[in-house]
């Protein structure tokens, strides 16, 4: 979780370097302080003025211990399960920094959308705008994406695509993310199809039932809970379904999340 006054929480500095010179991964760093991965970023953010470092990998680069990390990271990616990758919070914490979309993060992650919220959370946050905020990127990702945008006024959507999107229950913000477009281009679309809103075309089309189903994903706290609740709306999910909608690849940890909710009926 994180903490609201974590400027007051003691990280002596030169066990802080030490441990970054053997190479030690930000997880690991705030295990060993009893602190959050983001607290131990924003310490090392304040060795800026003394040593001109703003982030782990500048430190690494400056004390030592980018090999050993890199080595360390390579170990704790070979012992992911087959069918539900480990991802560490520095991973995370990168890419957030480097102004990368959600789609850009889970393509480079290798996971599902689930997996992304449920890591997000673990870290003590509830959508990647919130971590953004944290990491004082979340103006520089509007202008970035404001640009995209932008850049992207003449493309095409495909409409097979289109509607396919709307049919998993993507919300707005993620059918702009998908096919990079903004809000007018949006709509634009719909209309194209014949319909004069999104919630309308989601009924529709079909993705109703699937929209809520990913809405219960991102708010409940856990995958289990978010169908323990579902099931009072719907009899059950199949685990092919389940894959589908939510795009829970092998990789993300589709049959991992599926094993587990067979007994309570929810998946078959």
């Amino acid at each position: 979780k994180r903490e609201d006054h974590w400027r007051w929480i003691y990280i002596d500095i030169e066990l802080l370097i030490e441990l970054i010179q053997k190479g030690l991964l930000l997880d690991e760093i705030a295990r060993e302080f009893g602190t959050s991965t983001p607290t131990i970023e924003r310490r090392i953010r304040d060795l800026d003025q003394e040593y001109g470092v703003k982030n782990i990998s500048e430190a690494r680069a400056l004390f030592g211990g980018t090999e050993q990390a890199s080595i360390r990271r390579g170990i704790i990616n070979k012992m992911s399960h087959p069918n539900y990758k480990i991802v560490l919070d520095e991973c995370v914490i990168e890419q957030v920094k480097l102004l990368k979309t959600k789609k850009e993060i889970r393509e480079i992650l290798g996971i599902g959308r689930v997996q992304l919220m449920e890591k997000l959370k673990k870290m003590g946050y509830n959508d990647l705008d919130e971590i953004r905020k944290d990491f004082e990127v979340f103006e520089d990702f509007k202008r970035q994406w404001a640009k995209r945008v932008s850049e992207s006024l003449t493309n095409d959507i495909n409409i097979g695509d289109f509607v396919k999107a709307i049919q998993k229950g993507f919300n707005k913000e993620e059918l702009m993310e998908e096919f990079d477009v903004g809000e007018i281009q949006l709509y634009n679309k719909l209309k194209e199809i014949g319909y004069n809103s999104l919630p309308k075309a989601r009924k529709a089309l079909g993705g109703e039932k699937v929209f809520k189903l990913r809405f219960y994903i991102k708010t409940s706290r856990t995958v289990l809970q978010a169908l323990i609740e579902l099931s009072k709306i719907y009899h059950s999910f199949t685990a092919k379904e389940l894959g589908d909608i939510l795009n829970i690849t092998e990789k993300g940890g589709y049959y991992h999340i599926s094993k587990k909710l067979i007994p309570f009926g929810l998946v078959e």
